[in-house]
């Protein structure tokens, strides 16, 4: 008799073992998918943030700063300097209330040149930043 509950006190802390082991795994494996999302989800912002940006820049190549206003509705500034807010989707929204901000700063150099410093973030992380560049035929 003390044999078989020898057995089974073993059967016991072998399965207790196994359960751990696998709660374990589990957790481990939990914690890998969680960090493949968010990576998932950072990919995805920054592919978004450098296309809008890319399409300001154009923008701006195209017609300057009068290009940029045309071609992004929302963009609210003065002096130089614009923002625009986007939601959750890049849709525009009204200041203050997006989750990404893309702000433009145009500079004018001294031979004509226009410069406009294209930054996208979210929250205050920079996902893109691009430099675009027109010769400004009018001042130049």
């Amino acid at each position: 008799m003390d044999l078989r509950s020898s057995k089974a006190k073993l059967f016991l802390i072998e399965l207790i073992i196994i359960i751990l082991f696998f709660a374990f795994a589990g957790g481990v494996c939990m914690n890998m998918f969680v960090a493949a999302k968010r990576v998932s989800t950072r990919s995805t912002d920054v592919t978004n943030a450098s296309m809008m940006a890319q399409a300001a820049a154009e923008a701006v190549k195209s017609g300057g700063e009068q290009g940029f206003l045309d071609a992004v509705t929302g963009a609210e500034g003065m002096n130089g300097s614009y923002s625009v807010a986007y939601d959750a989707q890049w849709t525009v929204v009204p200041e203050g209330q997006g989750i990404y901000t893309m702000r433009v700063d145009f500079s004018q150099q001294d031979n004509g040149i226009l410069n406009a410093d294209v930054t996208v973030k979210r929250m205050d992380d920079e996902l893109f930043n691009i430099t675009a560049k027109r010769l400004d035929e009018m001042r130049g």
